[in-house]
């Protein structure tokens, strides 16, 4: 489930993005350790901008 939020769900593609763009320096998809051992900061950024309410009640034409 954690891998596809991270990496697949279409719902995330701005947080996602955002998230990309901070790790100019490593290629994407990374590995979750490293992810979080080297990029903390940047991958709290993305967990704390995903909203509960985007992830439960998508909208109707979106990916859930």
């Amino acid at each position: 489930m954690t891998d596809r939020l991270l990496f697949e769900c279409k719902l995330l593609r701005k947080e996602r993005n955002d998230l990309t763009t901070i790790l100019k320096t490593d290629v994407w998809p990374t590995s979750k350790p490293k992810l979080i051992k080297k990029h903390f900061k940047a991958f709290s950024k993305f967990t704390n901008a995903i909203l509960r309410d985007k992830l439960t009640n998508p909208k109707p034409n979106g990916d859930s």
